[in-house]
């Protein structure tokens, strides 16, 4: 038990450290939730061929959130209506 301990404080200065170069955990999830998300949405506008509200089904989400994330995230359907 007081090997653990130790080890744990061998860890306090490198911890201190990431927070201090700004590399947040909060910040590195909402990178990777950000980038997910801009993926699942163009994944499934491609396979719908820009149809939202197919999309929002496949999605299991509602057309108003998805629309909502399409213009946060600066993703426009017209981009996927000539693929096919």
């Amino acid at each position: 038990m007081c090997r653990n301990i130790t080890e744990l404080r061998g860890l306090e200065p490198a911890a201190t450290s990431v927070r201090a170069s700004g590399f947040a955990l909060r910040r590195i999830v909402t990178r990777a939730v950000t980038r997910a998300e801009v993926e699942a949405i163009r994944h499934a506008l491609g396979l719908t061929h820009g149809n939202k509200s197919r999309a929002a089904r496949l999605l299991q989400t509602n057309y108003t959130t998805l629309h909502a994330k399409m213009r946060h995230y600066g993703i426009s359907a017209q981009e996927f209506f000539a693929q096919g």
